[in-house]
Parts: C-alpha cells; structure tokens; sequence
C-alpha cells in the first residue's frame, strides 16, 4: 500500500482587540463641561457606544473629545465599547465628579460695630 500526503496553505490574519482607554476632566462645575476624549487604540471608522450616565449630549458619536454637561450634581458614571473588524472591547469606565455651586453669601449687618458674613 502507497502513502498519500496532502498540504495546504491559508493565511491567517490575526486583529488586535481594541481597548477603550479615555479620559475625562473631573471635577467640574454644575454650570461647566467634562471634556471626554479617547485614548485607546481604535481607528476613527471604528463603532463608539458611549453612556454618559444621563449627561448631554445624550447621542455623541465617534472617539470625540466629546464635551458633555449634567443638569444634577454628583458622581457620574461614564462608559465606553468599542468595535472594530468584529471585534469588541471590554468595557472602559470613568467617574465624572459634578459639584453644585456654592450658596451665595447672606451678608448681615449688626447695630454695634461688627458685622459677619456667611
């Protein structure tokens, strides 16, 4: 009996998961914005899902920077997945601390000679 071999070739093309690295500005002002920007390794023609945690704007797109606002104080809670050649990030999560202004001050003057302010 003969021995029979067979050999073939294909190419194999390997793709690096992207990572959804970002940044963001924190602390901020009620009345002020977090700058949001991507650092990972992902093209611009890759698919952001961003979540703002409630910030607007609600429908940003793309690796930004995005400058997002919030109408409520507190931490907030950004994340981001990225896809590219049908492959998926882990998810990336930063907080975005928002402070509420400070009460204005309510001067009161006495009759004697001091005065304070709160």
């Amino acid at each position: 009996m003969g021995t029979c071999s067979d050999m073939d070739t294909q190419a194999i093309t390997v793709i690096e998961t992207p990572n959804a690295d970002f940044t963001v500005t924190s602390p901020i002002c009620l009345d002020n914005t977090s700058t949001i920007t991507y650092t990972g390794t992902a093209s611009a023609g890759a698919t952001y899902t961003w979540d703002f945690d409630g910030g607007t704007p609600v429908g940003a797109s793309g690796p930004g920077p995005h400058d997002i606002s919030w109408t409520t104080a507190g931490d907030k809670t950004i994340t981001l997945t990225v896809e590219e050649n049908a492959c998926t990030s882990n998810p990336a999560m930063e907080t975005v601390t928002v402070e509420a202004p400070l009460d204005a001050p309510s001067p009161t003057c006495g009759t004697t000679t001091t005065s304070s302010v709160e």
